[in-house]
């Protein structure tokens, strides 16, 4: 994958799961996740706990656990 590849030229890289509707990148990636980035909007949980690195891919993944209504995404659009 094109992250694997710019992981492996030395560069920091992180995956986020950016699909609002329909996240699926933890199960594609098969990962048992407990909190996801939202929860760092929602619910103040920091940034770091919901990381998951790959040691061995040197990438870090920020997983959504659920999908993001119209309004919940409106809600925390940058302006």
């Amino acid at each position: 994958s094109l992250s694997a590849t710019m992981a492996h030229k030395g560069l920091s890289v992180a995956l986020v799961d950016g699909d609002i509707e329909n996240p699926c990148l933890s199960g594609q990636l098969n990962l048992d996740i407990s909190s996801g980035w939202k929860g760092c909007l929602d619910e103040n949980v920091p940034l770091e706990s919901v990381a998951i690195k790959s040691l061995a891919e040197k990438v870090t993944f920020f997983p959504l656990m659920d999908a993001l209504s119209s309004q919940e995404f409106e809600k925390h659009q940058i302006k």
